[in-house]
């Protein structure tokens, strides 16, 4: 099991799909070279692109930025955008903190999505945050208790066998150590077992001794979390909604 993303990278993660999704709808609008429609932010987002010319300086990826900064200005969390602000320095000059300029520019955008999401979820209310919780019980499940054995196979023979007691306190720490025996063992049911063979060329076997489901976080536990989950994820809908109704027809 890989390390859980913080809720910033998995709505950055769908972001990428989301983006993806709009380039799709420009070709078949007009082709890539249709510019998204200018607003308060379209002139100076467009500008910034221009000069800064990014691989990905694209018409679906400025969309996307115009219409956060946009709805970032609608809910009075920031003045809306202007070149001056997100002025791109000539070639060679830095941010902030060492920063390149166009990763100034980028963490700008990061920033004001935060800001979008926080305001979400400072509107959300108890009974919202319950229900989201109650319908969404497999995000807040405990890692479930497993006894496993892993033995070793070297020149078509059994080795060394161990056992290993996976839980939420150890799964973390045995995935560092050994992650393709450990992220198999995670799929198995009791009486299951699997040959595995890692990226050194070793091989194991590993049997499930024993698998006990450990239930879901009581909601008081996971309040502050679900309620992080449910901002993303009305985020994420309502940025696809104004981007839909922004892209060019």
């Amino acid at each position: 099991m890989a390390s859980p993303r913080t809720p910033l990278e998995n709505m950055k993660a769908r972001q990428g799909v989301i983006v993806a999704l709009i380039g799709g709808a420009l070709v078949f609008s007009g082709g890539c070279s249709a510019q998204p429609p200018l607003s308060s932010s379209g002139s100076a987002v467009h500008a910034i692109y221009e000069r800064a010319g990014e691989p990905d300086a694209s018409p679906q990826q400025q969309l996307h930025d115009i219409v956060v900064f946009d709805w970032a200005a609608e809910l009075d969390l920031r003045e809306p955008v202007t070149v001056d602000a997100l002025q791109q320095p000539e070639s060679g000059q830095t941010g902030p903190r060492g920063q390149s300029s166009w990763e100034a520019y980028e963490r700008e955008v990061d920033t004001t999505i935060e800001l979008v999401v926080s305001s979400i979820r400072s509107e959300l209310g108890h009974d919202d945050v319950r229900e989201f919780y109650e319908q969404n019980l497999e995000s807040f499940a405990r890692q479930d208790v497993l006894v496993v054995q892993v033995t070793e196979w070297e020149g078509g023979r059994a080795r060394a066998s161990t056992e290993l007691h996976i839980d939420e306190t150890t799964v973390r720490t045995l995935q560092e150590s050994d992650d393709t025996v450990v992220s198999s063992a995670l799929l198995l049911e009791a009486g299951e077992q699997v040959m595995v063979t890692r990226r050194d060329g070793t091989t194991a076997e590993i049997r499930c001794l024993s698998r006990t489901e450990a239930g879901v976080d009581p909601f008081e536990d996971v309040t502050q979390a679900a309620a992080a989950q449910l901002a993303d994820e009305l985020f994420l809908a309502e940025l696809t909604r104004r981007i839909d109704a922004a892209r060019p027809r």
